[in-house]
């Protein structure tokens, strides 16, 4: 499938999580994971931190050492792992703080024993990003406290995003009921090709 996504959309996805990872000019990006997915290109990734007048450093491994050497070669800022890259960094760490301010971390929820081991193992706030190229991208708030955002508390990040669940029906369900997600808002696409 394809996923078409209109110019002024897709920016205003690049901007809205830009804005959800307080990016400024002094953000400097280190892009780890494939530059192809969604969340390291504009989530805010690449894009969103140009947008915002930071930069970003490309690295050619996921190798904890390596990427720390980069950190603090080029003052990086922040960074987006998944989980399992996540867990893995925490793992070889050992060194002291880098720099790194924040860690987002996205493609599914970090178990939260690893979460709250991030600030005092890495020196670095988490921010945990739940979405999908589709559309509705989910942030724990920057300001939360760190138990909430070890526990993956996360909120859209539009005023403009509308969530239901409904039942196979699309009749809305209880709260609480398992169902189907009908999402919409204003960077969500409109359908696939």
């Amino acid at each position: 499938k394809l996923i078409p996504r209109r110019h002024q959309e897709y920016l205003y996805n690049m901007r809205q999580c830009a804005a959800q990872s307080g990016l400024g000019p002094d953000s400097v990006f280190l892009c780890v994971l494939p530059i192809a997915h969604n969340f390291p290109l504009a989530c805010p990734g690449i894009m969103g931190t140009l947008l915002s007048g930071g930069h970003a450093v490309l690295s050619q491994t996921v190798d904890a050492a390596e990427n720390r050497a980069l950190i603090r070669r080029h003052g990086v800022t922040f960074t987006a792992l998944v989980p399992p890259l996540a867990m893995s960094w925490l793992d070889a760490a050992g060194e002291g703080p880098t720099g790194l301010q924040l860690l987002q971390v996205g493609g599914a929820r970090m178990a939260e024993q690893a979460a709250l081991r991030v600030p005092e193992v890495l020196g670095c706030r988490l921010q945990q990003v739940y979405g999908m190229a589709e559309g509705l991208i989910c942030f724990t708030p920057l300001d939360a406290d760190h138990a909430r955002v070890s526990r993956g508390e996360c909120y859209p990040m539009s005023p403009g995003d509308e969530i239901r669940i409904v039942d196979p029906a699309g009749r809305p369900v209880d709260p609480g009921t398992p169902g189907l997600l009908q999402v919409r808002g204003p960077y969500t696409m409109r359908g696939y090709f």
